[in-house]
């Protein structure tokens, strides 16, 4: 991750200009993302489509080939085991995220070995949550927020993946109409990207910590990137 940080494409020049957010509400089936990714990427999963989602909306505002990407990763899978307390038990991976070209297909596939290479590999996260506690053990208060800003500040952007229930959620017995996932950009990062998957539906989020990318542009390219994947796998 550390080299990653450092060897990494540079992501864009921050602009100035308001925060936007905006997401798409339930624009595709989880059975059916499932289906498209591993049609055309044997071996995909959701996450990895999800990744070449947000690199795809990413092309219409970056012109290099790729961009750091960070994605926090649960140490423990989002369950906690017998005796572990309730805490912040994530670690933050940093991966190359390849930007699309003109062949859907094989970007999917390139992303399946990259990030999802690098998420699927597990010591990354356990590494940076230790060093993160670390740096706030032991490096001097003010030098922390600095630390925590230049060990992301390569990344364009950062993405989870927000799992929820195969059902639809009620609050004392009223339906939930919608879920939208939410992530605030980490420090030194222009863009935090989240998917959610409650009730078999996947909603997508897109948030812009300033005016280096619009948030209503990059769903709009993201929607229009699954409907070419979709037209590719034949769905």
């Amino acid at each position: 991750s550390l080299w990653m940080v450092v060897a990494a494409p540079r992501p864009p020049p921050r602009r100035r200009g308001p925060r936007t957010v905006a997401w798409a509400s339930d624009f595709a089936d989880v059975a059916l993302l499932k289906r498209v990714a591993k049609k055309l990427a044997p071996g995909a999963t959701v996450n990895d489509l999800y990744a070449a989602l947000v690199a795809a909306a990413l092309r219409t505002s970056v012109s290099r080939d790729a961009v750091a990407c960070a994605v926090p990763v649960h140490l423990y899978g989002g369950t906690l085991p017998p005796g572990v307390a309730v805490g912040n038990h994530i670690g933050a991976v940093v991966a190359r995220l390849p930007l699309p070209g003109r062949d859907e297909a094989a970007h999917l596939r390139q992303v399946r070995d990259g990030v999802g290479g690098a998420l699927r590999g597990g010591s990354r996260a356990v590494v940076a949550h230790y060093a993160a506690r670390l740096a706030g053990r032991w490096l001097p208060k003010a030098w922390v927020p600095a630390s925590l800003r230049a060990s992301a500040g390569g990344c364009a952007v950062a993405l989870t993946n927000v799992r929820g229930p195969p059902v639809a959620l009620t609050i004392c017995g009223r339906p939930v109409k919608r879920v939208v996932p939410f992530l605030p950009p980490p420090p030194g990062v222009a863009v935090g990207a989240a998917l959610s998957t409650v009730g078999g539906q996947a909603t997508l989020c897109f948030n812009c910590a300033d005016g280096t990318h619009d948030a209503y542009a990059l769903v709009g390219a993201a929607v229009a990137h699954w409907e070419r994947l979709r037209a590719a796998a034949g769905e």
